[in-house]
């Protein structure tokens, strides 16, 4: 890599955001990444198991959809740094993720509708707040609000999306309020990329579809079959073995946590490195493989 990674990953007690930090460690142990999560016991634990390990790997207690959480956010990864002898250089990330999101949630009764006369007000609100919302405030105190992101600063934003977000590729119907918060999370993205190539040009914003991945917020609705059939590293000789380009973009696929952790990163990285690609892709929905998904 051309220089080591600071990362921030909101959501990182996930299983797509836990890899990540874990991917990031292993393939460059000067990176730097600092999660998030509401649960500060998680937090506690992680951060102890990491200063144990020697890692450079951190966590804060922040919740996206909390905007006093988020004004907060920046003394905070100072004193990660402080903690790290590093307060003199502060936190400047150059990939930023968020990684919360909801499909179903057993304490609130949430799932997927599959009809119509399943929709209810408190079901598509929890799915817009998590989906979309929490992205939508990020972006605003990354870019518009707070210290964390100098005008002239550079890097690669990108938030969790799903290709059933797309509209003109609906074609099985049903999960009306998941779809629709990813719908608009896409939007509000795109929305973004057009004011921050004015106010930060150097960064290149995405949503991101990391296909169906071995997690708690998949999990219900995967099959027997397909869950047969699941790509690990186990199942490889390297992670980067998997050729993500034999899979058309329609086709079923279903990773492990760590697999899709990999492509997702080598997304962001490729972005990172390159201008002219992160000038090209910033507003869109990418794959696993970097296709363009339409809206």
């Amino acid at each position: 890599m051309a220089r080591p990674v600071q990362m921030l990953v909101f959501g990182g007690r996930g299983g797509i955001g836990n890899a990540l930090a874990e991917h990031v460690r292993r393939v460059d142990g000067s990176s730097l990444v600092v999660s998030t999560s509401r649960d500060a016991g998680w937090v506690a634990a992680y951060n102890a198991a990491q200063v144990g390990q020697g890692t450079r790997l951190r966590a804060v207690v922040a919740d996206p959809a909390c905007e006093q959480d988020l004004r907060a956010l920046p003394a905070k990864l100072q004193g990660v740094m402080a903690e790290l002898g590093e307060d003199g250089a502060g936190f400047a990330p150059d990939m930023v993720v968020n990684a919360v999101g909801v499909l179903h949630n057993d304490a609130s009764g949430v799932r997927p509708e599959t009809s119509l006369k399943k929709i209810t007000p408190e079901a598509f609100t929890e799915n817009v707040a998590a989906n979309a919302l929490a992205t939508a405030l990020v972006m605003k105190h990354l870019f518009a609000e707070g210290p964390l992101l100098g005008r002239k600063s550079a890097g690669v934003f990108a938030a969790l999306s799903a290709r059933v977000g797309s509209v003109s590729e609906n074609r099985l119907g049903g999960w009306y309020s998941y779809r629709a918060s990813k719908a608009a999370l896409n939007q509000l993205v795109k929305t973004a990329s057009v004011e921050t190539a004015r106010t930060h040009p150097r960064w290149c914003l995405l949503s991101y579809h990391p296909g169906t991945v071995a997690s708690p917020l998949s999990d219900p609705f995967v099959r027997g079959e397909k869950r047969a059939g699941i790509i690990t590293a186990d199942t490889l000789d390297a992670i980067d073995a998997v050729d993500e380009t034999q899979f058309s973009p329609e086709a079923p696929v279903y990773w492990s946590a760590e697999v899709a952790a990999a492509k997702f990163f080598k997304v962001l990285e490729a972005r990172r490195k390159d201008e002219a690609l992160a000038k090209r892709d910033s507003g869109a929905l990418l794959d696993y493989a970097g296709r363009t998904i339409p809206f």
